[in-house]
């Protein structure tokens, strides 16, 4: 137990953020997509001129070139239970607190204010390049799985009802830890591969891109984060969604197995060792 842990709802936590900008008098251009990078920025209905461009876009930086190689973009769900505070209370989960556990395909969970429990699984399907809506978004079968775990955790909530159930594309670093860096030949400054922890960490790599694109010199600009390299190389299409896509199947039926209380067999467990025989790390 970690005595001061804290969650964060982190769509409020954006929203909250545009708000203290724009009161600073930033100007915030939503619904323009981007057509070039730059600078200048050109979208479909005008440009930015700026000295230095920030690229910040999670999962969807696999759609540069330059970048491809350095992430893979998998998905990750959540299902929520309706109000169930009887069950809250028998499992004596009432001071709110945040959990999860060491699976290479995480499961993490809490409580709600209104009494209910939410449970995410990070087991979703792959996306097929820079491709983030679909199934990565919305995954009966993956909402399905992750509801059948939380019975599994929680037979408690078995026959009661899900309300809401979601998904999302995770940036996956190939090392688990954040990539900032700059493009060779412009200044454009990128940070993503928080690999589905970047709520922390994004203040850090939010200060440390804007250092960067100011120019400055400093303890942030200086983290050995900072051009690193990303720890791997990603293959091309199709072979990254092909071979993650078997790679997710072994570890899912790795897990099932071991819940079981049994060994995985040979073959299972070479699949699973392919991504760290390759530089990649998997583990939590």
């Amino acid at each position: 137990m970690i005595p001061d842990f804290a969650t964060v709802q982190p769509a409020r936590l954006a929203l909250g953020l545009r708000r203290r900008l724009i009161e600073r008098g930033a100007a915030i251009y939503e619904h323009s997509p981007v057509r070039t990078i730059g600078p200048p920025v050109q979208t479909a209905s005008g440009s930015v001129r700026a000295g230095a461009v920030v690229l910040a876009v999670g999962p969807a930086a696999r759609a540069q070139p330059r970048l491809r190689s350095r992430l893979t973009v998998t998905s990750s769900h959540i299902v929520l239970t309706e109000p169930v505070p009887d069950v809250i209370e028998e499992l004596g989960w009432t001071g709110g607190e945040c959990m999860t556990d060491g699976r290479t395909l995480v499961h993490y969970f809490r409580t709600t204010r209104d009494g209910r429990i939410l449970l995410g699984w990070g087991g979703g399907r792959l996306a097929y390049g820079s491709r983030v809506n679909g199934r990565v978004e919305v995954d009966g079968g993956a909402a399905r799985a992750t509801h059948e775990a939380m019975v599994r955790l929680f037979p408690g909530v078995a026959g009661r009802r899900v309300t809401h159930a979601w998904g999302g594309p995770i940036d996956v670093s190939p090392s688990h830890i954040p990539q900032i860096g700059t493009l060779p030949d412009k200044p454009v400054h990128f940070g993503f591969g928080f690999t589905g922890n970047g709520v922390g960490p994004t203040n850090l790599v939010g200060r440390t891109l804007a250092s960067l694109a100011t120019g400055a010199d400093n303890e942030l600009t200086r983290l050995p984060l900072v051009g690193a390299d990303a720890g791997a190389w990603v293959p091309p299409e199709p072979l990254t969604w092909l071979g993650g896509s078997l790679v997710r199947g072994a570890l899912v039926r790795r897990e099932r197995i071991q819940e079981d209380g049994r060994d995985p067999d040979p073959l299972t467990r070479a699949v699973c060792a392919a991504p760290r025989a390759m530089g990649m790390h998997l583990a939590r």
